[in-house]
C-alpha cells in the first residue's frame, strides 16, 4: 500500500498541476484521499525500498516465461461481479472500501506493477446474464500474443452480442 498510496499521492499532485487547482479530499473519493495521506507519509527510503521490491518482483516474474510458457490464464476478479453499490465506501475507516476493492481484483495488480501485458475477456457468464472476466498474462513486449489470442476466442465463443441485463 506504501508504493500505491505514493503514486496515488503523485497523481492527484499531477492534476493539480495541469487543472491549476488544488486537489482536495472533498474531490476525489475517500479510500482515494486515504491512500494519497499514506503516500505522503512515506518517507523517500521506504519508496525507494517498495520500488526495489518491485523491481525485483518483476524480474522474478519475467523469469516464469524462461521455462517456455506463452500465456497466464487467471480468473480477472476473485469474485463474481458484485451487486451494484457493493463499492460504495460508507465505511467510517476509508481504507475498508479500498480493502473491499482489493480483494476482489486480487489477480490484476501484479500485473499493474510488472508492466506486463494482459487481456480481459468476457468468457462465462454467471446464470443472472452478467460477464465473468478470464484475464490472460503475456510475457513483457507479446501484447501480439493476447490480441491473436483475443481474435481467436472471440471467433470461437462470440461475446459482441453479449450484454447483461442491466446495462449503462
Amino acid at each position: 500500500m506504501g508504493l500505491v498510496g505514493s503514486w496515488v499521492d503523485s497523481a492527484l499532485r499531477e492534476w493539480s498541476t495541469a487543472t491549476g487547482e488544488e486537489i482536495g479530499p472533498d474531490d476525489v473519493e475517500p479510500g482515494t484521499w486515504a491512500l494519497a495521506q499514506a503516500g505522503r507519509a512515506e518517507s523517500a527510503g521506504r519508496l525507494v525500498d517498495h520500488l526495489k521490491w518491485a523491481g525485483r518482483f518483476t524480474r522474478e516474474v519475467d523469469a516464469w516465461w524462461e521455462e517456455g510458457f506463452d500465456v497466464l490464464v487467471t480468473p480477472t476478479l476473485a469474485t463474481p461481479p458484485p451487486p451494484l453499490g457493493w463499492l460504495a465506501d460508507d465505511s467510517v475507516d476509508p481504507l475498508e472500501g479500498i480493502e473491499r476493492i482489493m480483494s476482489m481484483i486480487a489477480y490484476t495488480p501484479a500485473f499493474n506493477i510488472t508492466g506486463q501485458p494482459a487481456i480481459s475477456l468476457p468468457l462465462h457468464w454467471t446464470a443472472d446474464g452478467l460477464p465473468v472476466g478470464v484475464q490472460f498474462v503475456a510475457r513483457l513486449g507479446r501484447e501480439d500474443v493476447l490480441l491473436r489470442l483475443a481474435a481467436e476466442l472471440e471467433r470461437a465463443r462470440p461475446w459482441c452480442d453479449r450484454q447483461p441485463p442491466v446495462s449503462a
